[in-house]
């Protein structure tokens, strides 16, 4: 055999080998990312079960959260207008002796009394006004948790609610021998238009703070006119007692709910 015949012969020999050897290297490289490819396809399988069991967890925690919700809202719900209805009739029930009491205090004005017989009837008759005002008030209660309360816009004099914060304040200041003072600004007018129900029951429930927590001294109510315009007036109405007082910690609490200087005394 020539010696070029067998040289090609070997390497043709090589050359199958270097085919096959190839080959093989590349069936073994597809069977390995053929098995790394259905580990992963099984992985991922198993994270999107695990995900969809996760997603359907919180959909019905999510979906009892819910329910749960509207449940307490219709339990408020309830709860406001039994609420609501208890005001009411408790309102109409108190209503209706206030209002007798009205009409025989109006009647007995119309006799004729001694002068200090007359000026406690008359007192008694503001409170007793005062008083149906504030029942008449329970209503409201409803309407501010509505939004719905209005404050009324009439003609009134100062003079006169103040004259009734007086009568209601100054008996009592004089039983516990604490001075009553009411310092007015000569620049306010007589009328003003507003809401005098609302205005009273404001400085009634202060001055009878003033009043419940001061022992000795005096309480006084000023009234200063800030500025005024052709329509608008600004007043300044500041109440001042010889009291306990209030730390600056309390003062930045005051306007929260149910919050007193003394937990252990209604305030």
């Amino acid at each position: 055999m020539p010696h070029w015949v067998r040289g090609s012969l070997i390497g043709l020999g090589a050359g199958l080998l270097l085919l096959i050897s190839l080959s093989l290297l590349l069936r073994r490289l597809v069977e390995q990312r053929t098995r790394t490819l259905a580990r992963t396809t099984r992985e991922l399988e198993h994270e999107r079960a695990n995900l969809e069991s996760q997603v359907a967890a919180r959909t019905a925690e999510l979906q009892s959260l819910m329910e749960e919700m509207r449940a307490a809202r219709t339990l408020a719900e309830q709860a406001t207008r039994l609420k609501s209805e208890f005001l009411a009739n408790m309102s109409h029930e108190i209503r209706t002796p206030m209002n007798a009491i009205l009409g025989m205090l109006h009647l007995a004005l119309k006799q004729t009394l001694t002068p200090d017989v007359q000026n406690y009837l008359v007192k008694a008759q503001h409170s007793a006004r005062t008083l149906l005002g504030l029942i008449n008030d329970i209503l409201d209660f409803s309407k501010i948790e509505a939004g719905k309360l209005v404050i009324e816009q009439v003609e009134f004099g100062l003079d006169g609610v103040l004259e009734q914060v007086a009568d209601a304040i100054g008996v009592q200041a004089e039983h516990k021998g604490i001075e009553f003072l009411i310092r007015y600004d000569v620049s306010l007018p007589p009328t003003l238009i507003g809401d005098p129900l609302r205005l009273g029951q404001v400085l009634l429930n202060l001055c009878g703070n003033a009043l419940k927590f001061t022992d000795q001294g005096e309480i006084e109510v000023a009234l200063h006119r800030l500025d005024a315009s052709e329509t608008d007036l600004r007043l300044q109405v500041c109440v001042r007692d010889t009291g306990l007082g209030m730390t600056p910690e309390v003062q930045s609490r005051l306007l929260e709910k149910f919050t007193q200087a003394d937990p252990s005394t209604t305030r």
